[in-house]
């Protein structure tokens, strides 16, 4: 887990196309909501914004995409760094916006812009607090999300 505080904002705060205050966001009515700036998931219908990372935090992902991407088939296999939609179940909405996945080329699922189908290997990145300093160290985690049946990831809590 990470050691510093990531600011949450409820989807209450989010006023609903129709003027309404949402209790639980939709698929629907997430794909008509504006970009935003920094990093958002939604879990069970609530919005999440996040700050975006820090420097060193974005070099230990590319640190270990670019050791993935040398071994790794690119016609076959895509490893993905960058901030992006990836939707783990449509109701209640839940996505996540991971530090680094990989995915079969031809298994990925991509609906509405974002992505439907499960990594074959989810990366999340954490930061701790060096003891007796003020300095942060990355450390890279893996997460490994074992598929169901059904094709989709089980979801961590």
């Amino acid at each position: 887990m990470a050691n510093y505080s990531r600011r949450l904002w409820s989807v209450s705060a989010v006023r609903g196309l129709s003027g309404r205050t949402l209790d639980v966001l939709t698929y629907e009515e997430w794909l008509k909501l504006p970009e935003v700036e920094g990093i958002e998931e939604i879990v069970n219908g609530e919005v999440r914004r996040m700050p975006p990372e820090k420097w060193q935090h974005a070099r230990v992902v590319e640190e270990l995409a670019r050791q993935l991407r040398v071994q790794l088939n690119p016609e076959m296999v895509y490893v993905a760094t960058s901030i992006f939609g990836l939707v783990i179940r449509r109701e209640p909405l839940t996505t996540r916006a991971q530090d680094l996945a990989v995915f079969v080329a031809n298994q990925l699922v991509e609906v509405d812009g974002y992505i439907h189908s499960a990594p074959e290997l989810a990366v999340e990145v954490f930061q701790q607090r060096i003891p007796g300093s003020r300095e942060l160290r990355s450390s890279g985690t893996t997460k490994v999300l074992p598929r169901r049946k059904s094709g989709s990831f089980r979801q961590r809590r």
